[in-house]
């Protein structure tokens, strides 16, 4: 029986991952909700379950239930860079870049939460630190084009105008469709 329940919470999640991945937000919800019927401590579900009230603007729940999530599993950087988008969009800045540093912590090279803390320093004008992060993310991967897209409105907001418009170019160098 306990093989049984077992199976059904890895389907279940599964089916919900693969639902969450193809935009289903409803459904998704549905099948991480059965896994924590079942399993309440289930990382995973508890995690993207908050990533679904984020996608849907319950920044408070999301960010309720991905601390949850955190106390069953303090080493996965994915959930504290998660935490990070909700702060900066809640513009709790303070809070978003502690969760951005406890994601790079975890993971010095996570692209994604080096981009997140350069874009959040830019939101509190804080230009040239945020300057470091992203040119440290050329430096780490040099295709990776949201840093130049975002090095391109940090020197906009600086009114610098010549290096604004060369890293827009370089993103539509490396991605031509955005």
């Amino acid at each position: 029986k306990l093989w049984l329940m077992q199976t059904n919470i890895n389907e279940d999640f599964q089916k919900g991952l693969n639902f969450h991945q193809n935009g289903n937000l409803d459904q998704a919800e549905i099948k991480y909700k059965n896994v924590l019927s079942v399993n309440s401590n289930h990382f995973d579900s508890l995690h993207l379950l908050g990533v679904i009230n984020s996608q849907k603007g319950d920044y408070g729940r999301a960010a309720s239930l991905i601390k949850k999530a955190i106390n069953f599993n303090q080493s996965n950087p994915m959930a504290y860079y998660n935490l990070a988008i909700i702060y900066k969009k809640m513009k709790k800045y303070e809070d978003a870049i502690n969760y951005c540093n406890k994601a790079i912590s975890l993971n010095n090279n996570y692209l994604d939460a080096i981009n997140i803390k350069g874009q959040i320093l830019t939101d509190i004008e804080e230009y040239e630190e945020a300057e470091i992060f992203f040119k440290k993310l050329i430096k780490l991967n040099p295709s990776f084009y949201d840093a130049y897209y975002n090095l391109g409105i940090l020197y906009n907001k600086q009114n610098k105008i010549k290096l604004s418009i060369n890293s827009y170019k370089k993103t539509i160098d490396l991605k031509p469709d955005f």
